[in-house]
């Protein structure tokens, strides 16, 4: 991987020259992602450029007061863009659109581990905490002036990906991007917080409890929990209801490794998977997904049932345990 200073020439540098971009979060997009992508979009709307936010995801609730969220969009325009960046797709299939986009030069920027570096102009850092903590360094780098609008998204960026601050991707390099956003401008931290963690609409906090009386302990520090397709429907909840809730149930004393498993409309599985034992990331892998060593995330298609891909979730996990795969 090339060094940060050329990838930040070279990326000015298609910036430059490019006139119409598009911009994409992964799929299932969390608040990194979606950060950094609205940071970026105010970016290039202030530099005169013609950016268009993608994505098939609904976007949660508790980021609608992020400047500029009114700018995504759920429809693809049928044309080529001149440069489409992508923020934390491993690979194209994690893009909204399933494939590589339709653009002339393509921008992949990652701190997952696992990107298999597929873009005309490639940044993957996996010891930043977040992406938003990488666009924050090449704005600086750049001499991009950074508006308190971009500041906050940035700040949501850092704030969820660190788990407010919280997970051991949380470095001395991540205080000192947050303390010069807060040194520069007015980030209402404490408004932030609440809408991001502390508050929750009635009917999703009714669904966390029907939840919690789902989680299973296992043996050897394995728990899962189960949300089936007629529950989330009763309760009219969506994915992006459901976003957040591995941080309140992944906290029983003696569980090291969780997964939380949710049925969609299709019948496939989504699995959240969370771990300070096992790298999640590899098992993950194993189904299509991806993700970092203690926080990762795949699909399971085609089983029969939400309890089959219980099963097969709790048989990786203490495969990969049998194999000696030890998170340091």
């Amino acid at each position: 991987m090339e060094t940060f200073e050329s990838f930040s020439l070279k990326f000015q540098k298609a910036v430059e020259s490019a006139d119409t971009f598009l911009l994409m979060p992964h799929v299932n997009m969390d608040g990194d992602a979606l950060g950094s992508v609205l940071a970026v979009y105010l970016y290039l709307k202030a530099a005169g450029k013609k950016p268009y936010i993608f994505t098939t995801d609904r976007v949660p609730v508790i980021f609608d007061f992020m400047p500029g969220i009114d700018n995504v969009r759920a429809t693809l325009p049928d044309h080529e863009f001149d440069c489409a960046i992508l923020f934390e797709c491993p690979s194209p299939g994690r893009c909204p659109c399933e494939t590589k986009p339709d653009a002339k030069v393509i921008i992949n920027i990652d701190h997952h581990p696992d990107n298999s570096i597929y873009g005309d102009l490639n940044y993957v850092d996996p010891s930043a905490s977040s992406v938003g903590e990488i666009f924050y360094e090449l704005f600086s780098i750049l001499d991009i002036p950074v508006t308190r609008e971009m500041a906050i998204n940035l700040y949501v960026a850092i704030y969820t990906d660190t788990g407010g601050f919280k997970f051991k991707n949380t470095t001395s390099r991540t205080h000192k991007v947050v303390s010069k956003l807060l040194e520069n401008h007015d980030v209402p931290i404490d408004e932030i917080s609440r809408w991001v963690e502390r508050e929750m609409d009635h009917h999703v906090l009714l669904l966390l409890g029907k939840v919690i009386s789902n989680i299973t302990v296992h043996s050897d520090g394995i728990s899962t929990a189960t949300l089936d397709r007629e529950t989330m429907e009763s309760f009219h909840a969506d994915e992006s209801d459901v976003q957040n809730f591995m941080r309140e149930i992944f906290r029983i004393r003696g569980v090291h490794t969780m997964a939380l498993l949710r049925e969609n409309s299709s019948g496939a599985v989504k699995v959240s998977l969370r771990s300070s034992r096992i790298p999640v990331n590899k098992l993950a892998a194993q189904f299509g997904g991806g993700g970092h060593p203690r926080a990762a995330g795949c699909t399971i298609n085609g089983a029969s049932g939400l309890f089959e891909a219980e099963r097969t979730i709790v048989n990786a996990m203490r495969n990969s345990m049998a194999a000696g795969e030890i998170l340091l």
